[in-house]
């Protein structure tokens, strides 16, 4: 009887391991189950280990609450005051502005809201590497989920969820999928084509790094297609221009789609590009953060350090696999997944090898992206993929024959990596007085490893149990390292805690900026008590902004960076600001840990070393280059209301960054908006007295919209068309 059970039992787990659903919802357990105690636990937020601080900080945590508080409120602001002389949503990839999944924001207190949002990008990168091996490359379920598995916990994938890089995240859970609607192009259907154009267009919202990669890594799959079929044309041969033709139409499909599916993202960041700092980025901008190349061996153990760009380490088990599939799976396609590998690997150095500079030159838009170690997410992607290739292939009794006498290789090659793993782990305690933890999970999976496969070479399981076992392996492999990444923080904690100098400025009635040389002001909470900082942590940039905030700080260091001013972190008092210049920029306060000598900037409150000093030339948020007064009736994100009375013909100055999509009204009537004082807005007036309205609107997101909307709705006319089509074929 028992015996009976037993074998039904082991009838209906094979069953249900036979669906597809089946290893979906078992990616879904594992993800939940690696996430759920920031799921439960209160107030707490996923954070890096300490001294690398996250993005969240400075800058999702408070674009992301605000953006969902408009929501509720009915509005969505195509604006955000808060630092920088306030900065464009619309057209701002770094923003995650209308990327759909940012709903979660508007339900959700915002701690849980980001948690769930990582989970859901984990997980979702899993399940569309999963279905790329499963439906893209027909193999079986175990050997795609490993490769799911593989891709979504990546070590690199998870030190970048751990500093906050949540756009990317988001923008790489969707490139498998790219490449899935890809590949079922390739096979046949237009339909496919405009899917893929849709996952590209998911991604512009989250990272413009991400799209600008995935069109690359498409680009070249495609031209692996294509460059035979156009050889063959040349050559006369007739069916070579009909595959020419169909490919070329599959990528024409797909551009076209990208394009109209993200028009609402796309065309006002184009209208943005001309005013972009990085049309002046040198070959040096764009080679920050690229591999040091001594860094290199770190591919084959992990790192004790936890820097995020400059993590390659894949674990133990996905490049052994891949090497694998590389060696002896019979698919084509791995020859372009191991040039990618090496393609990224070669890359991520930078300028250490000519490769990188060639690139640069040859790409479309590469130049405009800096930190080439983020083309390693698409290395460690292919090689997730061969790994997955290799698992199918362990998956033949004919392999298990030929391998079998040679056993006695596999354990000799397992104890030269034991002893060479137990050297490096005594050796890092004897340089460093430190237990290198992570050595020793190595070891575990090599051993776990070698233990599955030496009794699968003995015949003692059957090849479909070894890929099982496999994933344990893999598990064992990642998720250790996966953990060791995170942590978990209160937000109030962390980085929303106040300090009695900011608490001063705080209680100060009226519309002013407050400065901090060396960035002190946690932004989201500044934003959170609507106090507008006039530093920020930005990525894309507007130039003229850059350059007047610059002039204000007395910043000169040379180069580029996510901080406005570049001298953000200077802690010391090399960068003498201007009170003159920050006064016309509406800077009223200054916080510094440090004594400022200026005679116009009084110090008004002091708290242990920090300072606050009140600019005695500061000016108004808007005013008038002339006689008169002007009122300010209400203020809004992207938006203004004012009475002015203006003695003689006048220039009002509103404080805030000037782009053409700022629009004017006077008494009702349409008027042109012009950059003033290096980077504001600048209304002409004439005398008397007027009510004007500024609005920030810009065109390229009033034609954008509709045409996104309109697109998605013809996308969906034509999935019914097709499912139609499809059942009256099976009739």
């Amino acid at each position: 009887m028992t015996q009976m059970m037993t074998a039904r039992l082991q009838q209906a787990i094979e069953q249900w391991a036979e669906r597809d659903s089946a290893s979906i919802l078992l990616l879904a357990l594992i993800t939940g189950l690696f996430f759920w105690p920031s799921f439960v636990t209160p107030d707490s937020i996923i954070w890096s280990q300490p001294g690398l601080g996250s993005d969240i900080s400075g800058l999702h945590w408070h674009q992301l609450t605000q953006f969902a508080a408009h929501l509720r409120a009915g509005q969505l602001a195509l604006w955000a005051p808060q630092m920088a002389l306030g900065r464009p949503l619309a057209g701002d990839t770094d923003t995650a502005f209308i990327y759909p999944l940012n709903i979660v924001f508007v339900f959700l207190p915002p701690e849980l809201a980001f948690n769930i949002f990582d989970a859901t990008h984990v997980f979702l990168a899993g399940v569309f590497t999963f279905l790329l091996l499963r439906v893209g490359g027909n193999t079986s379920r175990p050997a795609a989920l490993l490769g799911g598995l593989s891709f979504a916990f990546a070590p690199k994938m998870m030190a970048h969820l751990a500093v906050g890089h949540i756009g990317t995240v988001a923008g790489l859970a969707w490139v498998p999928a790219v490449l899935l609607a890809f590949k079922l192009a390739l096979d046949g259907s237009l339909l496919a084509a405009a899917l893929a154009g849709l996952a590209l267009a998911l991604q512009l919202p989250a990272h413009v790094y991400i799209p600008l990669y995935t069109l690359f890594v498409v680009s070249l799959f495609w031209l692996w297609r294509f460059a035979p079929a156009f050889w063959r044309a040349v050559g006369g041969q007739p069916a070579g221009w009909r595959e020419g033709a169909r490919l070329a139409a599959i990528y024409g499909v797909m551009i076209a789609s990208f394009a109209l599916f993200a028009a609402a993202v796309l065309a006002p960041l184009i209208e943005l590009m001309p005013y972009n700092s990085r049309a002046n980025y040198t070959l040096a901008d764009a080679n920050a953060y690229a591999l040091p190349p001594e860094l290199l061996f770190t591919l084959l153990a992990p790192p004790r350090t936890h820097l995020h760009e400059w993590t390659i380490f894949l674990g133990v088990l996905t490049p052994l696999l891949a090497i694998i599939g590389w060696r002896i799976s019979p698919r084509r396609i791995k020859w372009q997944l191991i040039l990618l590998v090496a393609f990224a690997l070669v890359y991520s150095l930078g300028a250490s090898t000519p490769l990188f500079g060639l690139t640069l030159a040859i790409v479309p838009g590469f130049r405009l992206l800096r930190v080439p170690t983020r083309l390693w997410f698409f290395g460690g992607l292919a090689a997730s993929l061969l790994a997955g290739l290799g698992v199918e292939a362990l998956n033949h009794d004919g392999l298990r024959w030929q391998w079998g006498p040679r056993r006695q290789w596999l354990l000799r090659l397992a104890g030269v990596y034991f002893v060479g793993g137990m050297a490096a782990f005594l050796a890092y305690y004897a340089l460093f007085q430190q237990w290198h933890w992570q050595l020793v999970v190595q070891l575990a999976v090599m051993i776990a490893a070698t233990a599955a496969g030496w009794v699968w070479l003995k015949r003692y399981i059957s090849g479909r149990v070894f890929q099982w076992l496999l994933i344990l392996v893999l598990l064992l492999d990642l998720l250790p390292l996966a953990t060791d990444h995170l942590r978990l923080v209160n937000p109030r904690a962390e980085f929303l805690t106040s300090t009695p100098a900011f608490d001063f400025v705080t209680a100060q009635p009226g519309i002013f900026r407050v400065y901090s040389p060396p960035g002190d002001i946690p932004f989201s909470l500044a934003a959170e008590r609507n106090v507008d900082l006039l530093e920020g942590q930005i990525g894309f940039q507007i130039e003229h902004t850059v350059t007047a905030i610059r002039l204000a700080t007395g910043c000169n260091r040379p180069g580029h960076s996510t901080s406005i001013p570049v001298c953000l972190d200077d802690i010391t008092p090399t960068s003498v600001p201007d009170a003159y210049r920050l006064g016309l920029l509406n800077v009223r306060y200054i916080v510094a840990p440090y004594i400022l000598s200026d005679l116009n900037l009084k110090a008004v409150f002091h708290h242990e070393q920090d300072w606050v000093y009140e600019n005695l030339l500061w000016q108004p948020r808007a005013r008038l280059k002339g006689d008169g007064t002007v009122e300010i009736v209400k203020r809004g994100a992207g938006e203004y209301e004012l009475k002015v009375l203006a003695l003689e013909p006048s220039q009002l100055v509103v404080s805030e960054t000037w782009l053409p999509g700022w629009q004017a009204t006077v008494d009702g009537k349409s008027v042109v908006t012009q950059r003033v004082e290096e980077a504001l807005i600048g209304v002409a007036v004439e005398s008397g007295q007027h009510h004007i309205r500024l609005s920030y609107n810009p065109l390229g997101w009033r034609i954008g919209w509709p045409v996104s909307l309109a697109s998605l709705a013809g996308l969906m006319v034509w999935v019914i068309i097709e499912v139609a089509n499809r059942r009256r074929h099976d009739d």
